[in-house]
């Protein structure tokens, strides 16, 4: 049973996108049923633009208990995904980019995916455009 989904997000100097990004994912969030795995949030800032704390507190306001990892500098996509994935203790890990936006409620899938079969070791909600 899946339990919780973190969902990760390795930000770049695109805190518009990350806004909106966010806004969609905690909109999809609301749409969950009521026993569908919790769903947390990991972004990295990866080059520290949050210097005055406004992407902070936008995130914040937008995801409350979202974690935020501050990097001084960009220290790649890589390291900071393994960043991100250090700080969550998650069944089920869901990278996206922060021009991604969420439509309809994706969580409840991801999780019955997993759940259909122990076997599976990844799952991909589909893409378009």
């Amino acid at each position: 049973m899946i339990r919780e989904i973190a969902v990760v997000y390795v930000s770049w100097k695109d805190a518009g996108n990350l806004h909106e990004a966010v806004a969609s994912l905690a909109q999809a969030r609301s749409r969950m049923a009521a026993d569908a795995p919790r769903v947390s949030l990991v972004v990295v800032d990866n080059g520290g633009v949050d210097a005055g704390g406004a992407l902070r507190a936008d995130l914040e306001t937008l995801w409350p208990g979202v974690k935020i990892l501050i990097n001084a500098e960009n220290r790649g996509l890589a390291p900071a995904s393994n960043q991100a994935v250090a700080a969550t203790e998650a069944d089920v890990l869901l990278f996206l980019n922060p021009d991604t936006r969420a439509e309809g409620e994706p969580f409840g899938a991801i999780a019955r995916a997993f759940a259909a079969d122990p076997g599976v070791a990844a799952v991909a909600p589909r893409l378009i455009e």
